[in-house]
Parts: structure tokens; C-alpha cells; sequence
């Protein structure tokens, strides 16, 4: 989710790279958004491209949120054929919102839906680095998306 919210905002509200600080030093936004794995800077800026060529807007960027929340393959799920139905829903008013909005972009829908396996595989690459990075003690501890990486990783491994 953090991937996509700063694709959005740079695609649409002009996010630079990196942003001054008042001691004159920069702040990479790049790297907090990748979650400091610099390596996917260049699937990154692919995502980026690709979004922007078939003119990613607000409608398709809520859509796609909702979409990746109204996720089947969690665990313990207690009512999974909302969750599907749900998304099927959203998935659906998307495909309508892209064909009659944009019928000048074919297949745009698809292409939208083609970069989830993007955004989830930079997600699971920052997971992975922010987890060693905890083990070697470099990561704050007292952090709500540390807090969530590792309650995850105990959910997970007590399956």
C-alpha cells in the first residue's frame, strides 16, 4: 500500500526523488517508499512509466487500493465470499469506469491490474530487507509498520 500511495503522488501531485531538509541535507522519498531497498528503484520507476501511459488517474488509484485491501488469500478470513464478492465489485467498476472513460486506452484495465504482482513483489523485497535489518538490530523498534512486519511474520510462522 505504501508502494502505491507514493506511485500516486508522484504521478499526480509532482513527488520529487528526494526533498530538502532544513539543515540543507536531502531526504530520499524514493527509498522510504521502496522501503530502503534502493535495487528496486528501476521496477519502480518501470511501474511508474507504465502507470503513466495509460493515464493512471485518482478513480484507477482507489480502485486498485480497494482492490489490494479486499484480499481472499489472508488467513483466519471469517467471511471470505464478501471479501470476493467485494472485490469482484470493485474489479467490475473499474473495467466499466476505463471503458467509458477512456475507450481511447484499449485494455487499460488489464494493464492496471497487470502491475499488482509488481507492487506486491517490491513490497515483499522491502518486508525481507526491514526484517534483517531488525535482526541486525539497524531497524527502530517502536514503529506501527514494525510492529505489523513482525506480528505478521509470528502469525505466519505459528501456521
Amino acid at each position: 500500500m505504501l508502494i502505491l500511495d507514493h506511485l500516486h503522488h508522484r504521478l499526480h501531485n509532482n513527488l520529487p526523488n528526494e526533498t530538502p531538509l532544513p539543515n540543507g541535507q536531502k531526504f530520499d522519498l524514493l527509498s522510504l517508499a521502496l522501503l530502503g531497498v534502493n535495487s528496486m528503484a528501476d521496477k519502480f520507476m518501470e511501474v511508474t512509466s507504465s502507470l503513466q501511459a495509460i493515464k493512471f488517474d485518482s478513480a484507477d488509484y482507489v480502485c486498485l487500493k480497494f482492490i489490494l485491501l479486499l484480499n481472499a488469500d489472508v488467513k483466519n478470513l471469517s467471511n471470505l465470499s464478501h471479501v470476493m464478492s467485494s472485490r469482484e465489485q470493485v474489479s467490475q467498476i473499474l473495467a466499466q469506469y476505463n471503458n467509458n472513460c477512456y475507450s481511447n486506452i484499449p485494455d487499460k484495465f488489464n494493464h492496471i491490474l497487470a502491475v499488482i504482482p509488481d507492487l506486491k513483489q517490491m513490497a515483499q523485497h522491502g518486508v525481507e530487507y526491514l526484517y534483517n535489518m531488525h535482526i541486525q538490530g539497524k531497524a527502530p523498534h517502536a514503529t506501527l509498520l514494525m510492529e505489523k512486519l513482525l506480528a505478521k511474520r509470528r502469525q505466519n510462522s505459528s501456521i
